[in-house]
């Protein structure tokens, strides 16, 4: 979430998503959440999570990168200047998670 200075304004979030990130951590923005006119997000668990610390239960919506059909998608790739003929494993970490992968596959 980017919390906006600006007062004067809605501010709407859709499809928010924190990560792996602890309620108590989550508490520190429980103001600025708050100051949000309306807000979705992607997981039940983030939806729990905020509806714990602020009483107000968001919408669980799905990732925006499924709004858009697949063709899209194969066209954009198509525009791009990669080229991967060889196996690949493609790996995504959050925070922590990088000690977890570096031991479990130093190998």
């Amino acid at each position: 979430m980017f919390f906006l200075p600006v007062e004067k304004v809605k501010k709407i979030g859709y499809s928010i998503i924190t990560g792996p990130i602890e309620e108590h951590e989550l508490r520190l923005y429980a103001d600025d959440i708050r100051e949000f006119d309306s807000f979705s997000v992607r997981e039940k668990r983030t939806s729990n999570t905020i509806k714990a610390i602020i009483g107000k239960e968001p919408v669980i919506t799905c990732d925006p990168v499924f709004l858009i059909d697949r063709a899209v998608w194969d066209k954009i790739a198509d525009l791009s200047k990669c080229d991967i003929s060889d196996p690949y494993l493609l790996v995504f970490l959050f925070g922590k998670n990088r000690e977890y992968f570096d031991r479990k596959y130093e190998n």
